[in-house]
């Protein structure tokens, strides 16, 4: 089974540290729209905190 990336919006927690864009560059060579991969840090969204977690 294979999946669609290229229609995908994908948010990658940790996607502006070094592991996590080592994620995003293998997501786009995977086929994912470069415009649809949304690296986050903490300075977008604190995962400890629910209220932003219902906001993203």
């Amino acid at each position: 089974m294979s999946l669609n990336l290229s229609a995908m919006v994908i948010a990658v927690t940790g996607g502006r540290g070094f592991l996590g864009s080592y994620v995003c560059r293998q997501l786009a060579s995977a086929g994912a729209a470069e415009g649809n991969i949304r690296p986050l840090g903490t300075q977008d969204y604190d995962l400890r905190d629910k209220s932003q977690v219902a906001a993203l």
